[in-house]
């Protein structure tokens, strides 16, 4: 008689290994997401970007009812080079510039003090630029416009300004919109970038149907709007337009209306 075979136990593994790959691939997809790398570890925010379906409106269409400041507040006197520092430069021109519109409050000086640093790029050790100490957040209107370009604030996602609910340090659950900001001509890196910051927003508040980024170099200003679906997402982009005309200042001067 045959004795009965022992029960091959590779077998048993194939599925387990499988859904073993399974589990892999989808913490490979989560750390990617938490980096800010796109989808995968292999894609780049430029070939996110490139990759995406994104629609270019007129700008008039992407906002549709946004709520534009009137009259427009004065624009700011001074504007850094578009090609100036990120961090040390940009940023706090544009903290500085939202604390001096009309409808600010709580402006403390130590914002004022240190963007009014911030051109002259001061050097630490080896010649490196020193970074900026936190600068505090300033309210305006009815929310806080927080600079948080060193700060964690969805995931491992750090926005140059996230303008969020008074009150709280910026979550994606409390972060009502995002401001990203470049050196140098825009490019599908950063456009990559806010797409990505729009998605994450929504993906933590499941009840907002829309949400809108804004990218600048202090010289121009593209809108994206990126919108829930039953499927997932879809994305629009507006037409490149100028800062100091009427119409890109009123865009960033209305944003916490």
């Amino acid at each position: 008689l045959n004795a009965p075979q022992p029960p091959d136990h590779r077998l048993q593994a194939i599925p387990e290994m499988s859904v073993l790959k399974d589990i892999q691939a989808e913490l490979a997809n989560l750390r990617a997401n938490a980096d800010g790398r796109g989808p995968r570890n292999s894609v780049s925010y430029a070939e996110y970007y490139e990759y995406t379906v994104v629609k270019t409106l007129d700008i008039n269409e992407i906002l549709g009812q946004f709520k534009r400041a009137s009259p427009m507040p004065p624009k700011p006197k001074h504007r850094p080079d578009h090609n100036a520092a990120e961090d040390t430069v940009i940023t706090p021109w544009l903290m500085k510039a939202f604390a001096e519109l009309p409808d600010a409050s709580g402006v403390s000086e130590q914002l004022n003090d240190e963007a009014s640093k911030a051109p002259s790029g001061s050097k630490g050790e080896k010649g490196k630029a020193t970074p900026l100490q936190k600068i505090p957040p300033v309210k305006v209107g009815h929310y806080e416009v927080h600079d948080t370009h060193g700060h964690r604030t969805m995931g491992n996602l750090k926005p140059d300004i996230s303008i969020a609910l008074p009150g709280f340090h910026p979550t994606g659950f409390n972060t009502v919109t995002i401001v990203e900001v470049q050196k140098g001509a825009l490019d599908n890196t950063h456009r990559g970038k806010s797409l990505k910051y729009g998605e994450v927003l929504l993906e933590e508040n499941p009840q907002r149907p829309f949400v809108y980024v804004f990218l600048t170099n202090t010289n121009h200003l593209e809108v994206f709007k990126v919108i829930r679906t039953s499927t997932g997402f879809t994305h629009q982009c507006s037409s490149t337009i100028y800062v100091f005309g009427d119409e890109g200042w009123g865009i960033l001067a209305s944003l916490c209306q």
